[in-house]
């Protein structure tokens, strides 16, 4: 309880997709907790990680054949707030993205969130973001931890991406998003670290 209200923190499943899930918050008043009949619903509320509340992003990298300038214009894209105005890799194998999160405190990564370019035709994303994967690291492109991925198509195109990162630890401050296979363009709208 805080300031005269209720706190409740969920740990929403693995399968949890915060653009089509919700859970019902109910309030109990009854004395016998087995009884279902106490229990009504007073609001529902959806799961999703606030915008605000995502970690700085610093230091970008990219795979070979990217300069550093290139890897600067790539994170001031994809953290703008704005999915029309994506990042976009060179065609290259297997093309990578990282970036240094900072972490004011030395708690891990949580879950890294990332969305598809809106600006570009259904059938062009596709292309540049199908079979994605999320890892952490200790330096840009290390792929010590895996969050998550591959991502199919059909998950990447209803909406952003979250994916728990379970096994990190704080000293994986580098998040990787890479795109495997040959003459790979790697292209994505928005980046949220928690």
């Amino acid at each position: 309880v805080a300031n005269d209200r209720v706190v409740v923190r969920l740990e929403p499943p693995d399968s949890f997709d915060p653009t089509r899930s919700a859970y019902k918050v109910c309030s109990y008043g009854g004395s016998n907790i087995y009884d279902e009949s106490h229990y009504f619903i007073s609001r529902s509320l959806v799961l999703a990680e606030d915008p605000a509340d995502a970690l700085a992003l610093s230091k970008p990298r990219m795979s070979t054949g990217h300069s550093a300038s290139f890897a600067k214009k790539f994170l001031a894209k994809v953290t703008d707030g704005k999915s029309k105005t994506f990042g976009k890799s060179k065609k290259k194998k297997n093309p990578w993205f990282s970036a240094k999160v900072t972490l004011e405190t030395q708690h891990p990564v949580h879950s890294v969130t990332v969305t598809r370019d809106t600006k570009n035709k259904p059938s062009k994303a596709k292309k540049y973001l199908d079979g994605f994967e999320v890892w952490v690291g200790k330096k840009a492109g290390e792929k010590a931890v895996k969050c998550g991925g591959p991502f199919a198509w059909s998950k990447i195109k209803k909406g952003p991406v979250m994916t728990p990162c379970a096994a990190a630890k704080s000293k994986h401050r580098y998040v990787t998003v890479i795109l495997h296979g040959t003459r790979k363009t790697l292209a994505f709208g928005e980046i949220e670290v928690h």
